[in-house]
């Protein structure tokens, strides 16, 4: 039996960290002065600035752990090599140090000590820094908005990067998302329950009531993914390991006329990373009292400048921690000036006659045996995650990209319960009963721990896949269509044991020895009785599949004073479906089992629209950036019928260091 330790758990991590130290040197001769005509597109930054010195026959030497995992914008046109080095490395904390003979060497700038994990949001500035690029060369899609190079108007996106990830040490999708303040885990256990009634973590940006499913909508590279869990429809975070996790965007506002009515309280998009060129691996160990932590991570990737292939497993394991385990976790209040909520179904157990208690084993009058059931169940149960994840990234043309990312994840839950308590009446037929006065008839309150244990385990497993090709065609230097496929499955099966009351109760009425329970000694019971009280569970099992596709045209209509009007159109289809089976009888025993199979076919058209109508080309004082959108989203759903939900949205900067929104 675990240790009644009631002590702060303090963690320690030891992070092991398995990465090549050798330098890189791109060979080459002396350095031009001058400016020279560089062409270079979207790769890894490794590539790019192999590439450059080949280009400009430079000699840039560089430690591949440095850049591993950081991407490079596309540059073309005539640079110094300095300013292509610049423009390369932009962003990922390097800079270039001349070195004797012409060469350059790629240096981390230096940072200061590691903080706890911030947020941050998309800046203000990113919209006219996106507008004012002609090429439209690296623009991303940010989570909020159907455009490319914009962030969304009139909405605030909490952005959490990869530094900040890696310096948080989460070993879960669910514990990184415990860490922002603006997704409302309080007084949540960022760890599935592993029951039931809420097997997967729901996160919830508005604490608005969710039922079945959830009204914040969780995607992975701004596509949906398929929900889990047998009473429920709501998406495993967990299944996103962190070590893929190139940043996750939040927005803390309703995203319905973007993605859908089920994005009323928000969106959460984690975004993984696209390309990997190497192999990486990390392991993490952890402990606190009474607990400990292995999380672990190899990716092995290839980066050929117009493309990339990884693949990624992950694995995570954790301890259980019981109530008894943290001083915190009681039941009975009292000493702090509150209640005391500890159960009267204990063992030794309570016997009432005329609205008396009388406790085992005196049977005194007026005196109650009390039980913190809190002790023997878990606060956060045991938990094991398998997950592989494989990206794929290719340029087919100097116009079409083609992507496609695809996971498997496994997660095994298992949770102890405090043995449940019963209740019910007790006659002078049964063999055992002990009279209290003259009463043939008392109320029993026990509890069945001395005879099945403290605690009983549950056990869950989640087990989904998933695969997501997409393609983006550059119509032109001003369009581009984006054609996107999703498929997503999930197995969920959920076992927990308790107790049959209805055996318990025949049980208590019982007239012989080998029929009847024993009340003051649940135990000494005859074990036939003991096993048709324990042969019982709660059962369920549920197979999920969705579908999704779509496509969606953006580009720039016009430029006027402010920056460029833009627009994006698209369609959408969505299939999802649930095949469900439930069960409270016997171990394996079905007869009682309820299915249920429903589906819902979801057809949708949208469009979002920019104007720019102040900006830095005709900003003023009191007014240095004015710019309105609107969108709009109409699904048509084959059960409920249709809903259309529009927004519109402003940003306005009265001087540069202060931005204001509203929608």
């Amino acid at each position: 039996m675990r240790s009644n330790r009631r002590t702060s758990a303090l963690r320690l991590l030891a992070l092991v960290s398995i990465a090549p130290l050798a330098l890189t040197v791109v060979p080459a001769a002396a350095q031009a002065a001058t400016r020279a005509p560089v062409q270079l597109e979207a790769q890894s930054l490794s590539s790019a600035l192999t590439q450059l010195g080949r280009q400009t026959r430079t000699e840039i030497i560089f430690n591949p752990a440095l850049v591993r995992g950081k991407r490079a914008l596309a540059i073309r046109g005539s640079y110094s090599v300095a300013e292509a080095i610049d423009r390369l490395i932009a962003g990922h904390g390097l800079r270039a140090r001349a070195a004797s003979g012409g060469a350059f060497v790629i240096e981390a700038v230096a940072a200061p000590a590691p903080r706890p994990l911030q947020t941050s949001e998309v800046a203000p500035a990113a919209v006219e820094e996106a507008s004012a690029d002609p090429a439209g060369e690296g623009e991303v899609v940010v989570t909020g908005t159907l455009l490319r190079g914009v962030a969304p108007t009139g909405t605030n996106v909490v952005s959490v990067k990869r530094e900040q990830i890696v310096a948080s040490g989460a070993t879960s999708a669910n514990d990184l998302l415990a860490s922002i303040p603006q997704v409302g885990n309080f007084n949540t256990v960022p760890s599935g329950s592993g029951d039931m009634s809420i097997p997967i973590v729901r996160p919830n940006i508005r604490n608005l009531g969710a039922s079945g499913g959830t009204t914040t909508l969780v995607l992975m590279n701004g596509r949906r993914m398929v929900g889990a869990g047998v009473l429920q429809t709501s998406v495993d975070p967990s299944i996103v390991p962190p070590d893929l996790i190139d940043r996750v965007e939040v927005v803390p506002d309703g995203g319905s006329a973007i993605y859908g009515s089920d994005a009323i309280g928000g969106v959460i998009n984690f975004i993984t990373r696209k390309r990997f060129d190497g192999v990486g691996a990390n392991v993490r160990y952890g402990f606190a009292d009474d607990y400990k932590t292995v999380d672990g991570n190899i990716t092995v990737g290839k980066d050929w400048g117009s493309g990339s292939i990884f693949a990624s497993y992950s694995y995570a394991w954790h301890d259980n921690i019981l109530g008894i385990d943290r001083d915190y976790v009681r039941a009975d209040h009292s000493a702090r000036g509150g209640q005391d909520f500890r159960a009267t179904t204990c063992s030794p157990g309570n016997f009432t006659v005329g609205g008396i208690s009388h406790a085992a084993p005196g049977l005194t009058p007026g005196t109650v045996n009390k039980c913190d059931t809190t002790d023997y169940a878990d606060i956060y149960p045991r938990e094991r995650r398998h997950a592989v994840f494989a990206g794929l990234t290719q340029a087919l043309s100097d116009s079409v990209d083609f992507q496609a990312t695809a996971y498997w994840s496994r997660r095994d839950t298992t949770r102890l319960n405090a043995t449940p308590g019963f209740t019910g009446t007790m006659v002078f037929t049964n063999p055992y009963f002990r009279p209290i006065g003259l009463s043939p008839v008392q109320s029993v309150a026990i509890s069945f721990a001395d005879a099945f244990g403290e605690s009983m385990e549950s056990r869950a497993r989640f087990d989904s896949w998933g695969v997501s090709p997409s393609l983006s065609i550059d119509l032109s230097d001003r369009w581009q269509l984006r054609t996107e496929a999703n498929y997503g499955n999930s197995y969920s099966l959920i076992r927990e044991p308790t107790i049959n009351a209805t055996a318990a109760t025949a049980a208590l009425a019982g007239t012989t020895l080998a029929t009847a329970l024993n009340p003051y000694d649940p135990g000494a019971s005859n074990p036939a009785v003991l096993a048709a009280i324990r042969d019982f569970e709660n059962y369920g099992q549920a197979d999920q599949e969705m579908f999704q596709t779509r496509a969606i045209l953006d580009g720039k209509v016009a430029t006027i004073g402010g920056g460029d009007i833009r627009l994006a159109i698209g369609a959408e289809y969505f299939f999802e479906k649930l095949d469900s089976l439930v069960s409270l009888d016997r171990r394996n025993v079905f007869t009682s089992a309820m299915g249920s199979v429903t589906s819902r076919h979801v057809k949708s058209a949208f469009a979002e629209a920019l104007i720019p109508l102040v900006g830095a080309g005709n900003g003023m004082p009191g007014l240095r950036a004015f710019q309105i959108s609107g969108s709009i989203r109409h699904d048509s759903y084959d059960d409920v019928g249709g809903t259309t939900n529009p927004k519109i949205g402003v940003n306005y900067k009265p001087f540069d260091d202060l931005l204001i929104r509203g929608n």
